[in-house]
């Protein structure tokens, strides 16, 4: 009767450490999809500038007047924005991220 009662609580607290696990892995989703959401705000709000290149930390400008080559550097940048929402969306299905994370290298920051 007590190796009963031992194995009842010992399921109960699998039970309990599995909820936890899970709603630790939706809790972390969710701050990774606010994460996201910032950044690509962040680089929508960019997108209206000129980047520089060749700069460590990437420069934005506009010019008080345009030129054709600034207009053509403008939508070079919007096209850099909209490639890099392609190459950073993000799905909610494992599936999907499991995929993903097989179609381009992992860099991981120490």
């Amino acid at each position: 009767m007590q190796a009963d009662a031992r194995s009842q609580l010992l399921r109960r607290r699998q039970a309990e450490v599995s909820k936890h696990r899970e709603l630790g892995a939706v809790a972390q989703t969710k701050r990774l999809e606010l994460v996201l959401a910032e950044r690509y705000r962040r680089e929508a709000q960019l997108a209206h500038f000129i980047r520089t290149s060749g700069r460590a930390p990437p420069l934005h400008w506009l010019p008080a007047k345009h030129s054709d080559e600034t207009l053509q550097l403008l939508q070079k940048e919007q096209g850099r924005l909209e490639a890099w929402k392609v190459r950073n969306q993000w799905c909610s299905d494992r599936d999907c991220r499991h995929r993903m994370s097989h179609d381009k290298p992992v860099v991981r920051v120490l």
